[in-house]
């Protein structure tokens, strides 16, 4: 039985690998042919100036994303919360599993 965790995780990477296929195709290799003798190829993949706006878009998006979460928790919006619940957790489960 597969764990729910790793099957996100294959599922990411899968995503992941394709996503990026695809990038480095349209990128590297579709330059080489020109449209006359690959329609079909160029039909398959958006303009060439896509390739740096989407990927400057998503940069910016995951700047600002991170900016904003500093700041809050700079602000006191959402709190800090520091590696002592894990390791309490942790040695909650080591001694329910010795008493066992």
């Amino acid at each position: 039985m597969l764990n729910p965790v790793k099957a996100v995780g294959s599922a990411l990477l899968g995503a992941g690998i394709v996503v990026y296929s695809y990038f480095t195709i349209w990128v590297l290799l579709l330059p080489m042919w020109s449209p006359e003798d690959a329609p079909f190829l160029h039909q398959a993949f958006p303009p060439r100036r896509w390739a740096l706006v989407v990927p400057n878009l998503a940069f910016c998006t995951l700047i600002a994303g991170l900016v904003a979460l500093v700041g809050l928790v700079l602000v006191g919006a959402v709190p800090r919360v520091g590696l002592e619940p894990a390791l309490s957790q942790q040695q909650q489960l080591r001694t329910s599993t010795e008493r066992q």
